[in-house]
């Protein structure tokens, strides 16, 4: 065999891309390399079927630079490589499933959003793994990774109004409820505990794509209509709040996700639900902002 030395570098072309992060830390996830190699055969076409892979994992998560040296034979290759995150000295698949490069797929019970463990990013390279002689050389090259997903942030910047118009419905029912007798209340000091709101996010009308073909052209091949995760009301200031993100599936031709925001209170009353049509561009991501929280919704949000 012959030894081949392989650096990986991140695309920091679009650092947007990856803001400071929430909930991935070094102490909790290592950064995973799946890199398969495929031979080129007899016909000038790469088998779809690898002939060896390599999994490679590092606790040093600020970056997916990193540098691996492995062993094979002689031959013209393919090398793809998927990176992503994976719990913290584990090598297993976390959130996605990548046993078969032709349909990489998210794994999931329940579809989660608002998680940046859902980075991913990919590469490839065709490299000639050639030995001269008896001596085994370091045959060395690069493969660059660029972010396989398309992310985005929902942003309401009308949290101050809807707090007051919360406040008020507050007032009010308390107002109804005591029949004027307010037992020490204090109508003018009513707080508003974002905490207590639910947001329910879907993906509608249009398909949510889960699987993704890495040995063409990264495009996505199949999905679910439907597709729904769970959120929160976080203030950012105040009059901003997020109500939250999540990293994507695009394919090429596709201009915007579409999606509904419904808001729902303690009690798991219906406030508003929002559509939302987000323009987004793949590796990219998009802040879609505006006046969500008191916007006069949709009667049936499911």
């Amino acid at each position: 065999g012959t030894h081949l030395e392989l650096t990986f570098i991140a695309d920091t072309s679009n650092m947007a891309m990856y803001p400071d992060t929430l909930d991935i830390t070094s102490e909790s996830h290592d950064i995973r390399y799946v890199i398969k190699a495929f031979r080129m055969k007899s016909s000038g076409y790469f088998s779809r079927e690898a002939s060896t892979e390599f999994i490679l994992t590092k606790d040093d998560i600020n970056s997916p630079d990193s540098t691996m040296v492995v062993t094979l034979e002689e031959g013209y290759y393919k090398f793809v490589t998927f990176a992503d995150y994976v719990l913290e000295g584990e090598s297993a698949d976390e959130q996605y499933n990548t046993s078969d490069f032709n349909d990489v797929s998210m794994i999931y019970e329940e579809y989660a959003g608002n998680t940046d463990t859902k980075r991913a990013y990919v590469g490839e390279q065709e490299i000639d793994v050639v030995r001269y002689g008896s001596i085994l050389p370091i045959v060395s090259d690069t493969i660059r990774l660029a972010p396989l997903l398309t992310r985005y942030q929902i942003i309401a910047t009308d949290l101050d109004e809807f707090i007051m118009d919360r406040a008020a419905a507050m007032k009010a029912s308390k107002t109804k409820s005591t029949d004027d007798n307010y037992y020490g209340y204090d109508l003018d000091s009513v707080a508003v505990d974002l905490s207590k709101f639910k947001l329910k996010i879907t993906y509608y009308p249009e398909i949510l794509f889960t699987h993704i073909d890495l040995l063409n052209e990264n495009n996505p091949i199949d999905g679910e209509y439907g597709v729904t995760y769970y959120s929160k009301i976080s203030k950012i200031d105040s009059e901003r709040a997020l109500l939250g993100f999540d990293y994507v599936f695009i394919d090429k031709h596709q201009e915007s996700i579409k999606l509904r925001v419904s808001v729902y209170d303690e009690e798991d009353n219906h406030i508003t639900t929002i559509p939302i049509d987000i323009p987004v561009k793949k590796g990219e991501n998009t802040e879609a902002k505006g006046e969500f929280l008191t916007y006069v919704g949709l009667e049936n949000p499911d």
